[in-house]
């Protein structure tokens, strides 16, 4: 996919897999949480503030001729909104009255997004890059170099298939060891079942 076409592709949620990233964060956090609509939302202007950083960053000049400047700041920065809504969330619960602790609760959601924002433009951090091949046979695997954990391995597996295969739906998955790691994924796709093998090497194992 060429980079006018993933541009247009960010234009709807609905055609960007990673935004039910954002919209599935409240179910990791405790079910009594007071006000469900207020993390929602909250998740879904975090979501989408990453969205529109990503085609700001895709239509600039250093985004055009670094792609992959683009890519690590899209995967830090839904790592960091599921982190803050998380939080958000748990606050949230917490409250023994919601209604007069929110402002103190988005007060700490802001602050939190705030300083996720600073980590995604830390100029100093090793870039996200995808190698390899198509990743459709074990010796064609999409090599993911750069991730500092699983989190953001796993995370970049996911921007790699969204910007590659957007319409492609993940489904079960399998670890293969050896002299390199591999995660094997299974796809549900309008052609049918797919399997994309991505070599973890670099990444996995690691903690940041």
């Amino acid at each position: 996919m060429n980079r006018r076409s993933f541009i247009t592709l960010l234009g709807g949620a609905a055609a960007w897999p990673l935004i039910s990233l954002f919209g599935s964060v409240a179910l990791c956090v405790p079910a009594a949480a007071q006000q469900p609509d207020a993390v929602q939302a909250a998740a879904r202007a975090c979501g989408g503030g990453c969205i529109t950083q990503l085609r700001a960053c895709l239509s600039g000049s250093d985004g055009s001729r670094h792609p992959s400047l683009c890519d690590t700041a899209y995967i830090i920065c839904s790592i960091g909104c599921q982190d803050c809504v998380g939080a958000f969330a748990k606050c949230m619960s917490d409250a023994a009255a919601p209604e007069r602790n929110s402002t103190r609760c988005e007060s700490e959601l802001v602050a939190c997004r705030q300083k996720s924002a600073e980590v995604a433009r830390d100029p100093t951090r090793p870039l996200i890059t995808f190698e390899g091949g198509d990743g459709e046979a074990l010796e064609r695997a999409v090599v993911i170099k750069g991730a500092r954990n699983g989190r953001e391995g796993v995370t970049a597996e996911s921007v790699w298939i969204a910007k590659t295969h957007p319409d492609w739906r993940k489904d079960r998955q399998s670890l293969i060891t050896g002299t390199k790691t591999y995660d094997r994924i299974e796809y549900v796709t309008p052609q049918g079942r797919k399997t994309i093998y991505f070599d973890i090497s670099d990444f996995f194992g690691k903690r940041d």
